[in-house]
């Protein structure tokens, strides 16, 4: 057995929550629709003849209610069970860590279960009872995010992979209490996880993340690289202006948005304004770190531009990866130098981060970026997956328009940075756990 039992019972829990949903909506009779991240949003019930006055639909608003608080109790006994079934079941899924880490299979569900309890828990749980059509809504999805898209049982899922000291002790969370009021993990906080973009990523194959870069500066560019298929991650420079109008385009079109902070190359400081030098006094250099991770409150993380010499410095990169870590960021090491520290100090500071794997335009010509996003492709199927950095260049824009197409085709997806992120910090917790 394995976690991918999951769905049997998660489904047996739609079905339960769809029969008792059917006697609320008899009353209730809402009609939602899935918008933005899984939200269950309803839409305001019209008759086409007369508006009802205020008094007839209190009245009717009341009686949904006390229908649906009777609905309530049993549903809240039955996902206080399949909590317990799941459990158990995760138990089984630490089982899956060998030698060699946890499975493709199982990170890909484990991230998937992860990004659709975020999107429940943040949803009307009132609605969800009410209106279980919503829940088939996720028809679309693989079975596994079907079946923990539940308010309750999913999170329950991940309760246990990753258990907190209540539940080390067995206590068993109030049903009723968690079940009305969803409560976003101290994780789920985050900026990184608040400013994530939804994660494009639903199948079982190695993942690859496209950062575009050095943006902002170059409405027309932006626009170019925004029009490409959805699961991008855009990074910003900090000094560019009206980044944050552009960020909301990048969100609006599915992208992932980061900030792009400048930091001193080899050779000398080069005329940019915020540059995080190793020569700056300490204050002038924590006010310009300060001021540069302000720029953008869309930010899911931060990677570095330029930064041959400044990343290579464990001390500075410390004080910069100590607010990044505040501001709950993630840091992508650009690595422009192969002496980065930035990696490790991130991992010593806890900052979730990862590091790059591939240059497109290093060379800014289109049959070399092609050599590159084969090279994408080759790192991505030998560990997972794989992490490209490129530029708003015309021959990078014209090489992804013509590539993100066929990957569906060779069993490769993009998708953004922090679902590839989150994946891996969800393998190392499981790791952990077990060991």
């Amino acid at each position: 057995m394995s976690f991918l039992r999951a769905p049997k019972f998660g489904f047996s829990l739609i079905g339960l929550v769809f029969g008792a949903g059917v006697a609320a909506g008899a009353l209730l009779s809402p009609e939602a629709e899935l918008e933005g991240q899984n939200a269950f949003v309803p839409k305001p019930i019209v008759d086409s003849q007369e508006t009802p006055d205020r008094g007839t639909a209190s009245k009717a608003e009341a009686e949904a209610r006390a229908s649906l608080s009777r609905e309530r109790a049993p549903l809240s006994v039955l996902v206080s069970r399949e909590r317990r079934e799941v459990r158990a079941l995760a138990q089984e899924a630490r089982g899956l860590v060998g030698d060699a880490g946890l499975s493709q299979e199982s990170r890909e569900l484990l991230a998937l279960a992860r990004e659709e309890i975020r999107n429940v828990e943040q949803a009307p749980l009132e609605l969800a009872y009410a209106a279980p059509s919503n829940l088939w809504a996720l028809g679309d999805t693989p079975p596994s995010s079907a079946s923990l898209a539940l308010p309750g049982a999913g999170t329950a899922a991940l309760a246990a992979l990753t258990p907190s000291a209540g539940q080390a002790q067995g206590v068993e969370p109030e049903a009723m209490q968690s079940a009305a009021v969803p409560r976003l993990g101290e994780d789920e906080r985050l900026a990184w996880r608040r400013n994530a973009a939804r994660p494009t990523a639903l199948r079982d194959w190695p993942k690859i993340a496209i950062v575009i870069d050095d943006l902002g500066n170059n409405r027309a560019r932006f626009r170019s690289v925004a029009a490409l298929p959805s699961g991008l991650t855009l990074s910003f420079l900090t000094y560019a202006e009206a980044i944050e109008e552009l960020a909301q385009e990048a969100r609006a079109a599915g992208h992932e948005v980061m900030l792009h902070v400048p930091m001193e190359p080899q050779g000398g400081s080069p005329a940019v304004p915020g540059l995080l030098s190793s020569s700056l006094p300490v204050a002038e250099l924590d006010r310009r770190i300060a001021s540069a991770l302000s720029r953008l409150p869309l930010a899911a993380g931060v990677n570095n531009h330029m930064g041959s010499r400044f990343t290579e410095d464990r001390e500075k990169m410390r004080r910069v990866l100590s607010a990044v870590r505040s501001k709950g960021l993630f840091f992508l090491d650009s690595k422009t130098s192969p002496k980065s520290a930035g990696l490790s100090v991130a991992r010593e500071l806890g900052v979730p981060s990862i590091a790059r794997d591939v240059f497109l335009d290093h060379e800014i010509d289109g049959q070399a970026i092609r050599r590159q996003l084969k090279l994408l492709e080759q790192v991505a199927r030998e560990r997972g997956y794989a992490v490209a950095i490129g530029h708003p260049h015309a021959a990078t824009i014209e090489a992804l328009r013509e590539w993100l197409p066929t990957l569906p085709g060779k069993h490769l997806t993009i998708t953004p940075l922090s679902d590839i992120i989150a994946s891996q910090q969800a393998a190392t917790q499981i790791a952990s756990a077990r060991d």
